[in-house]
């Protein structure tokens, strides 16, 4: 139980609702669970969600969770529609995924601005302290 009380308390400190409710790769919901994961196994290696467990506490923090419109026709993909493979979203602001990602390296590209690579190392600072506080909810 004390899992999901982390596992919230991550998603409602680090994402970002989305505007709207567009369905795109970046809003594809397994790539923001592994995103997820991926961030979390930076403080403990045995620490993985399960892709369930992730989306359900989305589901509780307010975020939805939708499916791909309509079905595949070839005359869609003819007429220069994007072939969409996945078929999970959530409604995040897709920059707070970016940056989740963007905090695991440790040195920047020369092209970041000065404003993007403050705003990860303070991204990184809040996660050190995110873990520090609640760690303990994963020691069960």
């Amino acid at each position: 139980m004390s899992k999901h009380i982390f596992l919230k308390k991550f998603i409602k400190q680090f994402y970002n609702k989305g505007a709207n409710k567009r369905r795109t790769q970046e809003r594809s919901a397994h790539k923001i669970a592994y995103t997820a994961n991926l961030c979390l196994s930076t403080f403990d290696k045995k620490i993985h969600f399960e892709d369930q467990e992730i989306f359900k506490a989305f589901e509780k923090c307010g975020y939805t969770l939708m499916n791909s419109e309509g079905e595949f026709t070839w005359e869609r993909f003819h007429s220069n529609h994007t072939l969409v493979l996945t078929d999970k979203f959530l409604n995040i602001n897709v920059q707070s995924n970016k940056d989740l990602r963007s905090s695991r390296i440790n040195s920047y590209p020369p092209n970041w601005s000065k404003e993007t690579k403050v705003r990860i190392d303070n991204l990184k600072t809040d996660l050190q302290e995110f873990w520090l506080q609640n760690n303990h909810l994963l020691e069960n």
